[in-house]
């Protein structure tokens, strides 16, 4: 469980993004998103690919870690970076 928000805040469609809280799973090579409450087995809320992407503990946030990849890592294309928040310092080195 934690908090996300993607960097270089921006609307699609009237949505505004922001931070969130959902449930993080790890599954082969991708880290899927899911609302507190939604079924694990069902659809993903949203998704990363992490073929070529990097995660570092953020500079000024002892409970955050920093995720930086890449919409199509194929073609290296549509970098995107997302700042996720936990609990506290011993869970985010878990990740």
């Amino acid at each position: 469980k934690a908090t996300a928000a993607p960097l270089g805040m921006r609307s699609f469609l009237g949505e505004v993004y922001g931070w969130c809280t959902g449930v993080f799973v790890l599954r082969q090579n991708y880290l899927f998103e899911y609302r507190e409450g939604d079924s694990l087995n069902g659809l993903p809320h949203g998704y990363a690919q992490l073929q070529l992407a990097e995660a570092y503990p953020h500079n000024h946030f002892t409970n955050a870690l920093h995720l930086d990849f890449f919409e199509k890592p194929c073609s290296k294309s549509g970098k995107r970076s997302l700042l996720l928040r936990v609990e506290n310092k011993v869970k985010r080195d878990r990740w």
